[in-house]
């Protein structure tokens, strides 16, 4: 599907049909196009555009490159498959002085409130389309960001509260994972983890093609008024990239600290059987030397010797719990 996004008397109309005079047309936008729509679109502008394949198969270096007065970049944004999920998908920008081309085959969640946000505001020229909607590239990224740490932010409150009461607003908050429960804990942080990673790779491609633009000020639609708001894109990428990693960090700090939580309560465990299995060692061995069968014992014939042994029995397991307690040690 190809949107032809055109000015029609100083208004911002769109079709998925090609107007009739196409100096009008400053915005291409392709989604999911068959081999007929790509061939009628190179035939129109005269260029070459890559196909799906070539997309995912350029090597990173060769995604940013210039063809006569065209610039092209291949860029890698984050869409969310699922709560939990995300994927990086790439978005071919083509500029020229007049216009610009978007081909994709996922729907994004910028573009398309982007498109709907044009339609009711001015008709921009191919420079402010593409400032714009690297604008919204960055918001997009730095919501995404936010979102995450809310996240991780609760998850943190959660593992190191010692407040019965704060624990539950983090639980709350997630609505993912019961207390206690260290597997889905693990697993929760994991996911971020991989979703963090994925938002990086998307900054770290988005930022090499907005120094790549920034390198080309002055050819294609790029002009010399354009460099304040592409040295802020660069400088808003570049933050949102060290927050990226900053919140990477945090992962590892709060996976680390699971794990060593985990294996504190585990430790817990086995000190309390061994504590368990210490008390009961002294009444075993009162209740197996008077179980031996010995024809002459002397308790065996003494009144009290069954209350006797029972005393010992129950001051054996006594003692020691007092002076672990007394030490500390429980």
């Amino acid at each position: 599907m190809i949107q032809f996004y055109s000015n029609q008397n100083g208004v911002v109309t769109v079709s998925e049909t090609r107007p009739a005079d196409r100096s009008n047309i400053f915005w291409y936008d392709i989604l999911n196009p068959s081999r007929d729509e790509e061939l009628m679109l190179e035939s129109t502008l005269g260029i070459n555009l890559p196909t799906r394949e070539e997309m995912q198969e350029l090597e990173v270096s060769a995604r940013l490159y210039s063809e006569g007065e065209q610039l092209f970049t291949i860029a890698s944004f984050p869409v969310e498959l699922t709560e939990d999920e995300y994927s990086n998908v790439n978005i071919t920008f083509i500029i020229s002085k007049t216009y610009i081309v978007t081909m994709r085959y996922t729907l994004t969640r910028v573009i398309t409130p982007f498109a709907t946000k044009l339609l009711r505001g001015p008709v921009p020229d191919a420079q402010e389309l593409l400032l714009s909607m690297m604008e919204a590239f960055v918001a997009s990224f730095a919501d995404l960001l936010e979102k995450k740490t809310a996240k991780l932010d609760a998850i943190g409150r959660q593992i190191f509260s010692s407040r019965a009461k704060d624990t539950s607003k983090a639980q709350k908050s997630l609505n993912s994972f019961s207390v206690g429960n260290w597997r889905d804990m693990l697993q929760h942080i994991g996911l971020l983890g991989q979703i963090l990673a994925v938002i990086r790779e998307g900054l770290v491609s988005f930022s090499r093609m907005a120094t790549f633009l920034h390198g080309h000020t002055g050819q294609a639609c790029l002009t010399k008024e354009s460099i304040k708001r592409f040295t802020t894109i660069e400088r808003d990428s570049t933050h949102l990239s060290e927050h990226a990693n900053y919140l990477s960090n945090k992962v590892s700090f709060l996976l680390e600290a699971t794990l060593g939580l985990l294996n504190v309560e585990q430790n817990q465990i086995i000190k309390l059987f061994s504590v368990v299995s210490l008390v009961l060692m002294p009444p075993t061995l009162v209740a197996g030397i008077y179980g031996m069968n010995f024809k002459w014992m002397p308790e065996l014939d003494w009144h009290f010797g069954y209350p006797f042994a029972i005393t010992l029995m129950f001051l054996s397991a006594i003692l020691p719990f007092v002076y672990f307690k007394f030490k500390k040690w429980l």
